[in-house]
């Protein structure tokens, strides 16, 4: 009898089931160790966070991606979720998703793993140590070890303020923030400059009597809605932009995004990075929240004292009563050594996956990246990238390769935002991942095989269903599935919305002729460029 190569994976939230899958997919021995006692991770809203908890929920999240963007790549949500999910109903599919699949059965929830060390063979064996906080504690080998414990979201940071400790007021992380309740008839401060920051500010701003917004940088607002209504990523995610020149995208999205207000007059701008370089803040409240005043924009803050507040521009707020930190996370991975840790935080990491110092490819990380779009398909490619690795039907480079690859990343990283962070481009990353497994489809099969196809795969959204098309472990309903997924998305919205619609003579050939047209357009793009 074959031996089946056990793996452990840390973690039960989407990059951790999505670890688990793959794992099975390729024929591997997962066992999962979460140490809550549900799976979803930050999708599982809870009244108060839990032990060792990174980022975590708060009562009136909805997803910032629609739904057939939002989806595992062979896992469509239902026709009747809604077009941009509430927490809960993620959390939902999650459920779903694990059921269907039956990877409950692999997953040991209440565990919680302390260290991970080389095994006693590892320079032989490439395998792993595992210790666990079972009573008495417990130690198991692996032949690999997958992290999908949301590192990147492991511990909350909050800028080093002077006068922190002497302000008289409730101090919190967002990760402690679950409703506006406590807030009422208060002046919060809310510092940070990304999503959470943002959705805080117009949450806080309902029941509170100001609401001051103190931005780290400057940023970019876009909605989720489009024209018609439709959804902005829908619109935002295409492969056809990584042909069209940089300057020509970045001049196009500035003027949508200040289409609904002008950065620079509500006071959002600052130091801005070019919007292609950046990950632009969704939020479709904002515009009000500030024209009515009931928010207030601040440059950054600079001092804390008893019951106020100072900014870089001098200026001071008083009778502050409240002040909530928006100021992210930082990858955590603590019971690692300290070395193999020090190398994650350094991004050391072969394509944000695989860690570079390490002599044998058996340990990985799945949902450590940051990206200006979807997560879920993009951490379900790391993990089958790993899986394959793992089982031995797909090579990395050798080391010296994988470390130039690395440090070409990580300098074009610095020289885009100052400093180092795990960002991607989702489109371009998810493909470059696709390709490793052999996941991404030849477009000129595809206009070969299925035309409409090949121009919605190029033309269209980016949608996850593409990389199951192909490679190891097709799915047989992803073409279906991808030409259905925008009538998908607004079936969850419009009760009068008939679906079958979408395979209409009428609307293909329609679809078919704006393709043509854009084609030709980007054509002409390219050709000016040679």
């Amino acid at each position: 009898m074959a031996y089946v190569k056990k793996v452990c994976v840390i973690g039960a939230g989407v990059s951790g089931l999505s670890a688990i899958k793959s794992c099975l997919e390729e024929g591997l021995q997962p066992t999962c160790y979460e140490q809550h006692h549900e799976l979803g991770g930050i999708w599982y809203y809870t009244e108060d966070p839990r032990p060792n908890q990174g980022a975590a929920m708060f009562k009136s999240v909805v997803s910032n991606i629609s739904k057939s963007m939002l989806s595992y790549s062979d896992f469509p949500f239902p026709e009747d979720a809604p077009m941009y999910p509430t927490h809960e109903r993620v959390h939902q599919y999650l459920r779903e998703y694990a059921d269907y699949f039956k990877l409950l059965s692999h997953i040991r929830f209440g565990t919680q793993v302390i260290k991970v060390e080389e095994a006693k063979d590892h320079v032989t064996s490439g395998q792993w140590m595992v210790h666990t906080a079972d009573k008495g504690g417990k130690q198991e080998t692996f032949d690999a070890v997958i992290l999908s414990n949301g590192s990147a979201f492991g511990r909350p940071v909050s800028p080093d303020v002077p006068g922190y400790e002497t302000f008289k007021g409730v101090k919190l992380h967002s990760y402690q923030y679950r409703t506006n309740k406590p807030f009422e008839g208060k002046r919060v401060l809310i510092v940070g400059s990304g999503n959470t920051a943002f959705d805080l500010a117009v949450d806080v701003c309902r029941v509170a009597t100001q609401v001051d917004l103190a931005l780290l940088k400057g940023t970019w607002v876009v909605p989720r809605l489009h024209k018609k209504g439709t959804p902005i990523d829908l619109h935002a995610f295409r492969r056809v932009y990584s042909d069209i020149p940089v300057s020509w995208l970045n001049g196009i999205l500035k003027d949508f995004s200040n289409n609904r207000f002008d950065h620079d007059k509500y006071g959002v701008a600052g130091r801005q990075q070019p919007i292609t370089q950046s990950t632009p803040t969704i939020n479709d409240d904002i515009g009000l929240c500030l024209a009515s005043r009931k928010v207030s924009i601040k440059p950054q803050l600079v001092k804390l004292f008893g019951t106020s507040a100072r900014f870089a521009d001098g200026t001071t707020v008083g009778d502050v009563d409240a002040v909530i930190f928006a100021t992210g996370y930082e990858n955590s991975c603590s019971f690692l050594d300290h070395e193999l840790e020090a190398d994650i935080k350094k991004l050391d990491l072969y394509k944000l996956v695989f860690p570079t110092r390490l002599a044998h490819p058996t340990l990985a990380l799945v949902g450590a990246g940051q990206s200006n779009g979807p997560l879920f398909p993009l951490m379900e490619l790391q993990a089958r990238w790993a899986a394959r690795v793992f089982k031995g039907v797909h090579k990395l480079p050798n080391s010296d390769t994988m470390k130039a690859n690395t440090e070409v990343y990580k300098d074009m990283v610095l020289a885009t935002f100052g400093r180092l962070k795990p960002a991607t481009n989702n489109v371009v990353y998810r493909d470059d991942i696709a390709a490793e497994i052999g996941a991404k489809p030849n477009l000129l099969w595809l206009i070969i095989k299925n035309p409409l196809l090949a121009y919605m795969y190029y033309f269209g959204p980016a949608y996850p269903f593409h990389h199951r098309l192909v490679g190891p472990n097709p799915w047989k309903g992803a073409a279906a599935a991808s030409k259905h997924a925008y009538y998908n998305t607004l079936s969850g919205v419009a009760t009068s919305f008939t679906p079958k619609d979408s395979g209409s003579v009428w609307l293909q050939t329609k679809m078919m002729f704006t393709c043509v047209i854009i084609g030709v357009i980007c054509a002409l793009v390219i050709i000016a460029r040679l």
